[in-house]
């Protein structure tokens, strides 16, 4: 992982990602203000490599974590912002796991899972789940993400999934723990 440091905490100006607003509302002729955040859509892709009989995950430092723990590290899909004009759901998550994994996958062999939405409490926005198979062949990189992220690829042994499940020290994202209940009801019988 690189090394980081938080600087500060500070309010946004000029957010480009999240746009804090006010939903203001009646209820049984009652005024009532409920804050909520204006986000992307996103995919995110759980990836099964058959030659290592293992998931592929990410093993992601996120700052919002590292604010609650001071560790900030979380294991999560192959994920990205639906933020590209003209592009589908799947071209965007194809060219997530290039980014992120190494691994060049044809959009047409996503198998489309589910949409859910992120933290309904909070934001509007929707997450679409796909699932792929990999194979050692498709990997032309190393992945790894962007300069601005701060991310690993981190092989799960099927064998091992319920196990990493309930790990406390492994924190993970809501979507990651539905997709592996998702395989482990699909394949692990």
């Amino acid at each position: 992982m690189k090394d980081f440091n938080l600087i500060k905490i500070a309010h946004l100006h000029n957010p480009k990602y999240l746009i804090p607003k006010e939903i203001h509302y009646t209820q049984n002729h009652k005024s009532f203000v409920w804050e909520m955040a204006q986000s992307y859509d996103s995919v995110s892709t759980l990836l099964y490599h058959k030659d290592k009989e293992s998931l592929l995950l990410i093993k992601q430092l996120r700052p919002c974590a590292y604010v609650r723990d001071s560790i900030g590290i979380s294991y999560e899909l192959c994920a990205g912002l639906v933020d590209k004009k003209n592009k589908s759901l799947e071209e965007i998550a194809s060219e997530e796991v290039l980014e992120e994994c190494g691994y060049k996958i044809n959009p047409q062999n996503l198998i489309y899972v589910n949409t859910l939405y992120l933290n309904i409490g909070l934001t509007p926005a929707m997450q679409t789940l796909f699932f792929a198979n990999i194979t050692e062949q498709e990997k032309i990189d190393e992945g790894g993400g962007f300069e601005d992220e701060n991310l690993e690829p981190f092989l799960l042994p099927i064998k091992e999934i319920q196990t990493f499940l309930k790990d406390k020290t492994k924190p993970k994202t809501t979507a990651l723990a539905y997709m592996l209940e998702w395989f482990c009801n699909k394949e692990c019988k």
